[in-house]
């Protein structure tokens, strides 16, 4: 029987591996600047390597906040179920801190387009309620999700959108040891 999925702890070999299955210089940049936020703060990570001995096979990357609540979530490849997988490494980031929302003229059009782009909260739940990500935007309001893998999923393709996916992780890490 195939094996679906392997699981690892973080450690320098698994980043290896995970650098060596990127071949874009942007995307090895985001590993490199990403991981290190959450190990070099004693913040657990685990990895998943998904379809390991097929061609499709890939990693997901889940960084943790709080023990079951994951911060951010790369896949170094873009997944499309039954059409396989294409390359072009995606993150998903949980934004908490309203403060971000206010601050989306600063970031390049790209990182805001995605965030602004995020899908809308479809009142999925009563786990919703009270925490929906609220914000005017251009006199415009906006509604978002919640939940990480329904909300801000980001592709970078230049240093400065990095910059910018970054610092809005950054700041999630401090808003997180505040609370």
């Amino acid at each position: 029987m195939p094996v679906y999925k392997k699981e690892y702890d973080y450690s320098p070999e698994i980043h290896e591996l995970i650098m060596a299955d990127i071949n874009q210089t942007i995307e090895k940049a985001s590993i490199d600047k990403i991981l290190p936020l959450f190990h070099d703060s004693g913040l657990n990570i685990r990895v998943k390597h998904l379809f390991p001995d097929t061609p499709n096979a890939y990693y997901r990357i889940l960084c943790f906040i709080k023990k079951s609540a994951e911060a951010v979530i790369i896949n170094t490849r873009t997944d499309l179920g039954k059409d396989g997988v294409i390359d072009g490494l995606t993150m998903q980031v949980r934004i908490e801190n309203q403060n971000t929302f206010d601050k989306l003229d600063q970031f390049t059009e790209s990182v805001r387009s995605q965030i602004l782009g995020g899908n809308e909260c479809r009142f999925c739940s009563d786990k919703c309620e009270g925490k929906r990500y609220e914000f005017t935007y251009a006199d415009t309001q906006y509604t978002k999700c919640r939940y990480l893998c329904s909300n801000f999923c980001f592709k970078v393709h230049d240093e400065k959108a990095l910059d910018d996916v970054i610092s809005i992780i950054t700041d999630e890490l401090a808003y997180k040891k505040k609370k």
